[in-house]
């Protein structure tokens, strides 16, 4: 919970009660749930730099002995404090003694190092080590190695913001300018940005501020004028030293009350477990009833139910007085969607005066999928705020398709307020996050007279999201003469925005771009893996438009993948099907189950050879040539597939209509026997050789011959374990 202090006051009583209301509330709870005995004898004095070392002390305790070691404040307790700062294989050691040095016990420039290694390697440890080095007073070392933790990109960004919020909790006039240095800065992540605006008002007490850069840079400019000493003499209220050390511990006792709140309702009973929730909502601690709404969040998340008084009681919470609770109830009432909520959720809004708040609101409101939501959601747009006015938009964003769907009149005016937001804004870096959430709001409105405003997006330089949007949009709409345009972004630097405009392309007119389709397929060309599958997908759909010359020059350029060859090659049997050319149908039927074969698709195969069997042996002058290797390939086709009994008919039907068959039956059933031998599968082996003999007419002596040799070496090789290939 943060606690805010006005400039010019002494450390906070706020604090201070709360501080002592939260210790009162773990205790109580801490003895209903675990039942402690009252008359707990006191522990005996043990040597602080033991308990310290100890690995099974509580973290507490640890954290008071480092203090009582900072105090003595000699060479050997120095030792010892660095010592267990640098001993990575205690990491709960290094977090009690960092703690300690941030109450101000001491403050000696031989931690400051071994602090700063703290920080990077755990989000604890460099969470403990940031706050150490910022409770370091006109320590310009300290500051230095802080600020050049929190600039340095080769740092994880979470551990980065750890420090730039360690660096709002000091109070000089370096500090403020390197947090106003990361505001202003465009090359960095808008994360890092707000988190350095934030630091910047929980420095100043400029909340007002919020994320705005244009507003820190004219209070900057108002304010880097001041002399040292007068800047310190105006924050020097609102940065009191013993500030940090309250607020650290109220924050550590709240984290503990949250952890006893949960634990203890995680092991009440089912049957009870509503009751204790209601009672957490109802409490007139706010941290209590924060955390009864973090409770309904995880319950919501877990598809578990929740009992209809505490959503009610939920509804009423959105008003709540305390900002740490209304935020957390706008995070339940997403995951928990409550249509009943939505009255409370939109009168708060209206009139919600902070602006965080009012940002966390609009995701739960949209949720509910109810249009009067749209409004409230549009003057978001205009927020002075632009991360409240880009949840604003985000929530359009929910709503767009029940939008277009339900209230085409309202669809409109939204498109039209969007673009005029995004018209309003220009391209200056402070505003993108808001116009990238506006880009993709566009997107399920499929406004056709946005048009102008997507080729503008288009252009957007700076930001892969951006084009990545308005390519989406455009396929939307799918209008054929946005293809040209869209087809240019396939040679986009972003791989995300080449895969949209591929996509957007398969809504247009992909027909007219094949060539185009066709070389993002190509690795030489697409380094992206997702990119050139997507536009085979995209391409393999003109086929059935394409007109049906140009189809055999696409069957060449996929004769080594017989995959993609299947799918053009259906395409054509499908147009000759619609054209009643027989000829042509049968041409395609044996070239489709060609590459059915190579495909290893047996089954499949037979039925396209099958069709084209029937096709030529019909004709009354039949064309031997084509017909006899046929034979051989849908036998083959019956074989592979292990359909023996069929094979087995076929070659009595082949055989009883003309002997000169008996080759091309002998010799490919006793090569496939063999080739089933040499895959090392005897039982497929032997039971072909069985169909062999069942053909009637039979097979010449020769082959039978050589079949039952192969049998025999079956037999004989077979292991003893396996009955069923033993010499009968």
């Amino acid at each position: 919970m943060r606690a805010v202090l006005s400039v010019g006051a002494k450390p906070t009583t706020v604090v201070k009660r709360n501080v002592l209301l939260s210790a009162c509330l773990c205790t109580s709870i801490l003895v209903g749930v675990s039942a402690v005995g009252a008359q707990t004898p006191p522990a005996p004095q043990i040597d602080p730099a033991i308990v310290l070392r100890d690995n099974d002390a509580p973290a507490l305790r640890r954290e008071e002995a480092a203090r009582a070691l900072l105090l003595r404040q000699t060479a050997q307790s120095r030792h010892l404090i660095v010592a267990v700062l640098e001993n990575t294989a205690d990491s709960a050691g290094q977090i009690a003694a960092a703690r300690a040095i941030a109450t101000g016990a001491e403050q000696s420039a031989d931690y400051l190092v071994p602090l700063r290694l703290m920080m990077g390697t755990d989000r604890s440890l460099t969470d403990a080590g940031a706050q150490a080095l910022a409770a370091y007073k006109d320590n310009v070392e300290a500051l230095r190695l802080l600020t050049n933790f929190a600039s340095s990109r080769q740092q994880r960004e979470a551990d980065r913001l750890i420090a730039i919020r360690a660096i709002g909790n000091t109070s000089s006039k370096a500090a403020a300018e390197f947090l106003i240095t990361l505001v202003l800065r465009d090359d960095d992540t808008q994360r890092i940005a707000g988190s350095a605006a934030d630091a910047l008002a929980e420095m100043t007490g400029r909340y007002e501020n919020g994320q705005e850069a244009g507003r820190w840079q004219k209070w900057w400019a108002d304010n880097s004028g001041k002399s040292e000493a007068q800047w310190r003499q105006e924050l020097q209220a609102y940065q009191a030293s013993r500030y940090m050390q309250m607020r650290q511990r109220y924050e550590q006792l709240t984290g503990e009350l949250q952890s006893i709140l949960t634990r203890a309702y995680e092991n009440t009973p089912a049957a009870q477990q509503s009751s204790l929730l209601l009672a957490y909502l109802r409490s007139t601690d706010p941290e209590i009833r924060r955390n009864g709404a973090v409770i309904v969040h995880a319950e919501a998340m877990a598809a578990r139910p929740i009992s209809p008084e505490a959503r009610e009681q939920l509804r009423s919470m959105v008003s709540d007085n305390s900002r740490e609770v209304r935020l957390a109830v706008a995070t339940a009432m997403l995951a928990a969607n409550d249509p009943a909520a939505f009255d409370a959720l939109l009168l708060q809004i209206q009139r919600e005066p902070d602006p965080t708040v009012r940002a966390a609101l609009a995701a739960p409101l949209a949720s509910v999928g109810d249009l009067r939501a749209v409004p409230a959601l549009l003057k978001m747009l205009n927020d002075p705020l632009a991360a409240t006015a880009t949840a604003g938009a985000a929530a359009l964003r929910e709503l767009g398709v029940l939008l277009r769907e339900t209230d085409p009149a309202l669809a409109k005016q939204v498109s039209n307020e969007l673009q005029a937001v995004l018209a309003r804004l220009g391209d200056a870096a402070s505003s993108l996050p808001l116009r990238e959430a506006i880009a993709e709001a566009l997107v399920p409105l499929r406004d056709a007279g946005m048009v102008p405003t997507l080729y503008r997006l288009l252009r957007e330089a700076g930001s892969a999201r951006i084009r990545w949007a308005a390519l989406r949009a455009l396929g939307e709409l799918r209008d054929p003469k946005t293809a040209d345009t869209i087809a240019r972004y396939l040679e986009d630097r972003e791989s995300g925005v080449r895969l949209e405009a591929v996509r957007s392309l398969g809504k247009t007119s992909a027909t007219e771009f094949g060539e185009e389709l066709f070389r993002r397929m190509s690795p030489v060309e697409e380094t992206d893996a997702s990119v050139r599958e997507e536009a085979w997908n995209v391409l393999q759909t003109t086929f059935v438009a394409l007109p049906l010359e140009q189809l055999p020059t696409w069957i060449q350029r996929f004769s080594a993948d017989p995959s993609r060859r299947a799918v053009v090659l259906r395409a054509v049997l499908r147009r000759e099907e619609a054209r009643k050319d027989a000829p042509l149908i049968a041409s395609a039927n044996q070239r489709l189950g060609s590459a059915l074969m190579e495909m290893n698709q047996p089954v499949e195969a037979a039925a396209e050879y099958k069709a084209a069997l029937v096709y030529y042996q019909s004709l009354p002058v039949a064309q031997e040539m084509v017909v006899e290797q046929l034979v051989g390939q849908y036998l083959l086709a019956l074989v592979r597939s292990r359909n023996y009994s069929e094979a087995a008919v076929f070659s009595s039907e082949l055989l009883g209509k003309q002997a000169a068959y008996q080759q091309t039956v002998g010799v490919l059933l006793r090569n496939e026997v063999r080739a089933l031998m040499e895959q090392n599968r005897p039982a497929d082996a032997l039971a072909l050789i069985d169909t062999s003999r069942k053909i009637s007419p039979s097979l010449a002596e020769r082959y039978l011959a050589e079949l039952t040799s192969m049998e025999r070496q079956l037999r004989q090789s077979a292991p003893a374990t396996d009955p069923a290939l033993a010499a009968p």
